[in-house]
């Protein structure tokens, strides 16, 4: 297992029990889960048993973060887990519980993006297992609003077996010595308002049935009498036995990735349903294992997209590839409508998935190439339909040269249906140049036009004047919590509702902290609102030499790289313009329905 890739799927709204039975193991899931906290602004509370502390901050130290600042102004406390855990001798969990709400709620006050807690259970004895199980279980109730994340630690040599498996049920997810070295967290749960209940992404199972159980008595127990607590299992399933499915990775501080999910493919191939007509389907001779195939699929009418679609999904369920279809909903039904077995391909909706184009290729389509480490993957992908504003376009030509780029040599065919009676010119024209090769109804032919980098560079241009009236602010290092809760305040004013207030701290934040270590110290702030969006710009004199910039998730065994790809989940629409005399980086948070 690598324990920073595993870390770093970690985010807020995640408890997440951690057994080892090698300190150093302990020591370096901490290091992780510690500096990513301090990364991202997060007020991290360690509660420490056999680690030593002082091995602790220099492990954070290693990884990227300053522990001994963060000690100096409380974004770090470190405290014996035994005296917090139980102060006057005894375990209470109600209390502990209550400890904890109000250090999440005081970190919310005090400006950060979130509150990370560790707790070294070595402490506890075996008198102590019954009200431990009951306080892990209960305490399930502070994550589903996304604010805390929590590492548990269990060393076990210290627990019996038994013992540690009911420990670990009351925990969404947990990772362990033979965790693989694709581990995500297997269950997150999100509180709904509307209607009220919980949505679930991922899998309840036998391994976390207490923490399920424990969310939903909390979920019901904040209604009213007389009402039903509703679970949305659109992203979530419920099974009997054990794993078998695993969910996507979630973005940093906010609600979970959205990305597909699905079955693994059968070995029968769905079929097109009769009836159908219209335009040749994809079909061809199999490449390399290792040959990346990029392809415009240029369609008519709906009859001739299915046409298209379902030879193409179809001998790739065959070939026993891993298959994902992201569309907009409307074509999305129609295309999953056509296949016999839908349940053996992945579908996302890609109106939803990639309302920003700069979230596509790392938590769409690489996150799904990653889930499927050696094997080669089939993919359709329609990030450009009729309906896209003239604001996002940009962007969604951008995404589609930079995926020549980003996959080179993966083993992925990518497959990206354009409207050719309904979408203008100028998307046509852009789409012949970003795909090597066009699919129509003549057939398949290589394209004359294919200049990928030319259109990055087309549209990297100074971005359009805001309407008035624009809010600036200037920041530097000792000006960042001021501008945090500058933000804040604008943004709920603008209507945001707290989560996504959060997101544009989280996404701000970021943005102007790369300012100040890699962009001369300093930078502006530009905040104003259009009819849809609040929109909020960062200008500073750095230049990003590198047009994938955001658009791929850093390497796994890292916690730098990763602030513009976080920018890019966080936020419905990313512009960018870059040139060696500066970098404006312009955010678009929808706040009108």
């Amino acid at each position: 297992m690598n324990t920073g890739a595993a870390v770093g799927q970690v985010d807020l709204g995640d408890h997440i029990c951690w057994t080892y039975d090698d300190e150093t193991v302990g020591l370096d899931a901490v290091g992780w889960f510690v500096a990513s906290g301090l990364l991202q602004d997060q007020k991290v509370v360690c509660f420490l048993g056999v680690l030593d502390p002082a091995a602790v901050l220099a492990a954070v130290r290693e990884r990227g973060a300053a522990p001994e600042e963060a000690l100096a102004d409380g974004h770090l406390r470190i405290g014996p887990a035994a005296e917090s855990y139980r102060p006057d001798g005894r375990f209470d969990p109600d209390r502990m519980i209550s400890a904890l709400a109000d250090e999440s709620a005081r970190a919310q006050r005090e400006g950060y993006t979130g509150l990370r807690l560790v707790g070294d259970m070595s402490w506890a004895t075996r008198d102590d297992v019954v009200e431990l199980c009951r306080y892990e279980a209960s305490v399930n109730r502070l994550f589903p609003d996304g604010r805390v994340a929590a590492l548990c630690l269990y060393d076990r040599r210290l627990f019996p077996a038994d013992d540690l498996r009911e420990m670990t049920s009351t925990h969404p997810s947990t990772v362990g010595p033979r965790t693989g070295r694709t581990w995500v967290p297997l269950l997150r749960a999100y509180r709904t308002g509307q209607p009220p209940g919980l949505r679930l992404v991922g899998q309840v199972d036998i391994s976390n049935r207490a923490a399920f159980a424990a969310m939903l008595t909390d979920a019901t127990d904040r209604l009213s009498s007389g009402r039903a607590v509703v679970l949305d299992l659109s992203e979530g399933q419920l099974r009997r036995r054990g794993r078998r499915h695993r969910p996507g990775r979630r973005r940093p501080g906010g609600p979970p990735a959205r990305g597909a999910t699905g079955g693994v493919p059968p070995t029968a191939a769905p079929t097109a349903r009769p009836g159908r007509r219209g335009g040749a389907g994809v079909t061809g001779t199999l490449p390399a294992q290792d040959e990346f195939v990029h392809e415009g699929l240029f369609y008519l009418d709906t009859d001739a997209l299915v046409a298209g679609l379902v030879p193409f999904v179809a001998g790739g369920v065959a070939a026993g590839e891993p298959v994902l279809v992201a569309m907009p909903r409307a074509h999305l039904d129609l295309v999953r409508d056509a296949v016999d077995d839908p349940d053996a391909v992945c579908w996302a909706d890609m109106a939803d998935a990639g309302r920003n184009p700069g979230r596509i290729i790392p938590w769409v389509l690489q996150a799904f190439v990653d889930r499927h480490p050696g094997r080669r993957v089939r993919i359709v992908g329609e990030p450009i339909w009729v309906g896209r504003s003239d604001v996002e376009y940009p962007a969604c030509a951008q995404h589609e040269a930079m995926i020549n780029a980003a996959f080179t040599g993966r083993p992925a065919t990518i497959l990206c249906p354009y409207d050719a009676a309904g979408l203008d010119d100028t998307a046509l024209t852009d789409a012949y140049a970003t795909h090597p090769v066009l699919v129509d109804a003549t057939g398949r032919r290589s394209s004359p036009a294919y200049a990928p980098s030319d259109v990055v560079a087309h549209y990297n241009t100074p971005l359009p004047a805001p309407p008035e009236p624009v809010d600036v602010r200037a920041y530097h290092v000792d000006t960042l919590p001021e501008l945090r809760r500058f933000v804040a305040g604008r943004a709920t004013v603008a209507g945001l509702d707290a989560d996504r207030v959060a997101d544009l701290q989280i996404a701000v934040t970021e943005l102007a902290a790369n300012s100040i270590a890699h962009a001369g110290g300093s930078g502006v702030l530009r905040m104003w609102t259009t009819s849809e969006h609040l929109v909020c710009e960062i200008h500073d004199g750095g230049w990003l030499t590198d047009p994938l910039a955001g658009r791929l998730t850093p390497a796994s065994d890292g916690v730098g790289g990763r602030g513009l790809v976080i920018v890019h989940a966080l936020c419905d629409l990313v512009r960018v313009h870059t040139t060696p005399a500066g970098t404006t980086v312009r955010l678009h948070m929808r706040c009108r329905p």
